[in-house]
């Protein structure tokens, strides 16, 4: 599955051709402001050329005498460019964004790697094909832990979340984890709120809800198998006994397991009843899933 890193790598190449064509403008505007430069840089390049044919050609007095030409052209270049007070880096190639310096990632104020704000466009992109081309309105920088009331309650599920973003859990001992809170509590919007933040650090994701695995393809699960976290919202547990819905999630959480790679189920549902009403292949998995909920006193189960 392409994601951010992919989308970057991509953007790169069109900066460099950026770069190249800022550069090439800025050389044409100089040279025809100043031919006498020009003609100096083209006399320089001619008695390179004829230095490496010299050199080639095994013939010692012609590339002595290139050799000496070129010493008298670069002086020559040195001081026409002092006397129209001309930048010696006119010809270089600039660097558009001075914050990543063109690689599209720079490090935050926590150390942390993220993702440009020049790079917006890969971004929103990727939000789209990582399954979230529906939520566009949430954003990264417009978050609040009391955007659904309860902020204490908010903010304990958000740094819960976050903690298997920045691989502060175990994955090999918990790779599946059940994100738990009431109906209308915003749980969507804190599953892609964490998702697209997992994408500003560098992460691959994928957001999906448990209803569309009844018509997923194949090609489809194995674009997602491998992300670095994987969401599946509305999760209802009577639903993996339907059709194929529970067969290919089980696959598909048995390959993520064996990978060591987060998977958060998101469910209004008591984790008691998704144990006893879901497939048993599924039920089983979730019985040793880390949870993710708000307790009084407590932190997690």
């Amino acid at each position: 599955m392409i994601n951010i890193n992919d989308l970057i790598m991509a953007s790169n190449s069109n900066t460099k051709d950026e770069r190249e064509l800022i550069r090439d403008r800025k050389v044409e505007e100089t040279y025809k402001q100043y031919p006498e430069l020009e003609k100096i840089d083209k006399e320089i390049v001619a008695a390179r050329t004829a230095g490496f044919i010299a050199v080639l050609d095994g013939n010692e007095v012609e590339e002595r005498h290139n050799e000496s030409l070129l010493r008298q052209l670069k002086e020559k270049r040195e001081r026409c460019l002092g006397r129209y007070d001309i930048p010696s880096d006119f010809d270089e190639e600039k660097i558009i964004c001075t914050r990543c310096n063109d690689t599209g990632f720079f490090k935050n104020k926590n150390g942390l790697r993220q993702v440009c704000p020049c790079r917006n466009d890969d971004l929103e992109e990727c939000y789209r094909i990582s399954g979230m081309r529906d939520y566009s309105s949430i954003r990264t920088d417009n978050y609040s832990d009391d955007y659904f009331g309860n902020k204490d309650h908010r903010k304990i599920l958000r740094r819960k979340m976050l903690d298997l973003v920045l691989g502060n859990e175990d994955l090999s001992a918990k790779p599946l984890w059940v994100l738990f809170d009431g109906t209308q509590t915003g749980k969507t919007f804190l599953s892609v709120y964490v998702l697209k933040l997992a994408i500003n650090l560098g992460k691959s994701v994928y957001y999906t809800k448990l209803d569309e695995f009844m018509m997923m393809d194949r090609d489809t699960i194995d674009d997602i198998r491998d992300v670095d976290l994987l969401v599946v919202d509305d999760y209802v547990a009577n639903m993996t006994m339907t059709g194929m819905t529970g067969t290919r999630l089980n696959a598909l959480l048995e390959s993520r397991q064996a990978m060591g790679l987060a998977t958060v189920i998101v469910t209004s549902f008591p984790i008691q009843n998704l144990i006893e009403e879901s497939d048993s292949r599924i039920s089983g998995k979730i019985q040793r899933a880390g949870i993710i909920k708000h307790d009084k006193g407590s932190d997690r189960k």
